[in-house]
């Protein structure tokens, strides 16, 4: 899924009620709760605005700029691991492990990027 525009935290924003680990959709999407992610094939990695979701973090010694789907650019300022729990209503949770997560914090929402998830040798 392709989405058109990533929200930065200044904007108002709201979040879908519903204990998906994963959302999916075409076009625009408002946030997810907290904790959840957001599918993103256009994504080149893994980011969250939520730092404390982040194990063996370290801050970059200069930010990095990220752009966002609509031209708009934010600043990743650290890097770390993310542990998931993938809830799903035919089959048992599964645990996974996000590698090399962004932190953006002005990100809305947390992203997973489809071509991260490939690139390391996962189906999606």
């Amino acid at each position: 899924m392709t989405f058109r525009k990533a929200r930065i935290a200044e904007e108002e924003n709201s979040c879908l009620d519903n204990d998906a680990a994963f959302v999916a959709s075409v076009g625009f999407v408002e946030c997810p709760q907290s904790g959840q992610w957001l599918i993103d094939s256009a994504a080149s990695s893994h980011m969250t605005p939520e730092k404390e979701l982040l194990v063996n973090y370290h801050q970059f010694e200069k930010p990095e700029v990220v752009g966002l789907g609509d031209g708009r650019t934010v600043e990743a300022i650290g890097v770390g691991t993310v542990h998931v729990n993938m809830t799903f209503e035919v089959s048992d949770p599964k645990h996974a492990v996000l590698k090399q997560v962004l932190y953006v914090p002005k990100l809305a929402c947390n992203l997973f990027s489809v071509h991260a998830a490939v690139s390391r040798g996962n189906v999606v």
